[in-house]
């Protein structure tokens, strides 16, 4: 009388170990993707503070100091053009890490509201992110 159920309460068993070991496999690979991001964050996270740094002001002090240089005849015209088209050189690679860091940050914010129930808290700011777990 007692062994009347045994195979389906193996089987239900069974079903039930199956659902976890599934549970934790998606639970991990979505923590892999979220870290993904953030890591991914952070890089263009970096390559837009070193701009911000001074690169591009730097830049538009030397086109400066080049006009005046050409305005006082110590320059040649093609070396204030060569100045300016640095410069272009230079804002268009910081339009397209800007582009890239917003990606990122959406990128980040979409894989952290994917996976909400796992993350206490979701902090993304001009320059940080941070990432609180429930755990």
């Amino acid at each position: 009388m007692f062994n009347q159920y045994r195979g389906q309460r193996e089987r239900a068993a069974a079903g039930r170990d199956a659902a976890l070991y599934v549970r934790r496999r998606t639970e991990a690979q979505a923590s892999r993707e979220l870290r993904s991001a953030l890591s991914e964050f952070h890089a263009r996270q970096a390559l837009v503070r070193q701009y911000e740094a001074g690169v591009v002001e730097k830049l538009a002090q030397n086109v400066e100091a080049t006009r005046y240089a050409y305005t006082r005849g110590a320059t040649s015209l093609l070396e204030v053009l060569d100045a300016l088209r640095a410069q272009q050189d230079v804002m268009t690679d910081y339009a397209t890490a800007l582009h890239d860091y917003w990606v990122a940050v959406f990128a980040l914010l979409r894989r952290a509201l994917a996976n909400r129930p796992a993350w206490r808290k979701v902090e993304v700011h001009r320059h940080s992110a941070r990432l609180r777990m429930n755990r």
